[in-house]
């Protein structure tokens, strides 16, 4: 079985043709649904887009949060939604818009993206509302990673230290060139874990024998990337059937809630 841990819902139009996975499309959850049919994924982590999409007007993503959350009602059974939060709205908008996504929309998780909403992801000013709203509810924060100055493992960690009880995600294990400050974070601080989605199969290797694959989920970054290309990376590391089923499903149904297919 196969969960992916990191997909997006389509992008925006103008750069949509050079999409891997060209007929997922914003808003149109049934594209979701193919797609995870067509690669052998039995469910998946649907995020917002990646960037405010022309043109421009949800600056704040409730737009595009309400797309996911429509998504996650039509197919609750394949689906959990994640939240695009810009942190910078202040700390009521972070409280009313996690109480009602979660509670009215049944969305269980937060995107930060700090580079695209110019925050430092490390002062806890910023983002600890975040944190604290996460932490009441019991979901994930999934943070983009690997782009500097913003978007780094280090920083992410900071914050991360503080609320012991919050899961933190790190995707692409930092895009490679910090690989290693997503080990250190990791190996420092129990409740970040981190997803390969982009990385390279030597990242993913040096992270399971560093870290251990039970810190570690699939996720294709799709529609951007290919299932099937982040699949085979996983495969090519040659890690043992338990260590491949924990990456594949089982990290994923405990860090992000999805149901056993027992329960």
């Amino acid at each position: 079985m196969i969960i992916d841990a990191h997909m997006h819902y389509g992008t925006d139009p103008a750069i949509a043709e050079h999409l891997i996975v060209p007929y997922v499309q914003y808003d149109q959850p049934a594209s979701i649904i193919r797609m995870l049919d067509e690669y052998g994924m039995e469910r998946g982590v649907l995020l917002p887009p990646d960037r405010i999409l022309n043109p421009p007007t949800d600056f704040n993503y409730q737009a595009a949060n309400e797309a996911v959350a429509r998504a996650v009602a039509a197919y609750p059974e394949r689906l959990i939604g994640a939240i695009r939060l810009n942190p910078l709205f202040g700390e009521e908008f972070v409280w009313q818009t996690v109480q009602h996504f979660v509670e009215e929309r049944g969305l269980r998780g937060i995107k930060m993206v700090a580079r695209a909403d110019f925050y430092n992801p490390s002062s806890l000013k910023v983002v600890g509302p975040v944190f604290e709203a996460a932490q009441q509810y019991d979901i994930p924060i999934l943070y983009h990673s690997g782009h500097p100055s913003r978007d780094l493992p280090s920083l992410q960690g900071h914050a991360a230290r503080q609320y012991p009880q919050v899961k933190v995600i790190i995707a692409h294990i930092g895009l490679h060139d910090f690989l290693t400050e997503t080990i250190l974070v990791c190996k420092e601080t129990p409740n970040v874990f981190a997803d390969m989605s982009q990385a390279w199969p030597y990242d993913i290797k040096a992270f399971v024998r560093a870290v251990g694959a039970e810190r570690l989920m699939y996720g294709s970054d799709a529609p951007f990337q290919s299932p099937l290309v982040e699949r085979i990376k996983v495969e090519e590391c040659r890690f043992s059937d338990a260590e491949q089923e924990m990456i594949f499903h089982k990290n994923a149904e405990r860090i992000w809630g999805f149901a056993t297919k027992d329960s």
